[in-house]
């Protein structure tokens, strides 16, 4: 991660320390010592900003733990890729995303098919949701 964007994200989330290990506020440090902290975050790639601060080694001050959510990702993938591209041309457009929404609500079964997640008990049935 570049060093600029450690210290900020340090500052930024009040890191006693910032990523880069030193000092950036002893003052604020004291009193934020005092203080409880969670970080909800996703890691989309290796070695991006919620990979590093998960980290136990580089950052052992942060008691990071990494939870699966999706154990299978829906298996046909070319219905998502034109849901993606619905979305995406209305989204530019300055639309909003219910075409998209109305794609899905069409195809929810077919495009359901193979994912498996974690805390199957907090699906709504009520709730419409592809994003």
């Amino acid at each position: 991660m570049d060093l600029r964007l450690e210290r900020w994200v340090g500052r930024t989330l009040g890191f006693e320390r910032d990523f880069s290990g030193t000092e950036s506020n002893p003052q604020a440090s004291a009193r934020a010592a005092k203080l409880s902290r969670i970080v909800t975050c996703t890691v989309i790639r290796s070695g991006d900003m919620a990979n590093a601060i998960l980290d136990r080694d580089r950052h052992p001050e942060w008691n990071g733990q990494q939870t699966k959510l999706v154990y299978a990702f829906p298996s046909d993938e070319a219905l998502w890729k034109r849901y993606a591209k619905v979305r995406a041309e209305r989204l530019r457009r300055g639309h909003s995303g219910e075409e998209a929404t109305v794609f899905y609500r069409e195809n929810r079964a077919a495009m359901d098919v193979g994912a498996v997640v974690a805390w199957p008990e907090r699906f709504n049935h009520d709730v419409l949701s592809a994003a």
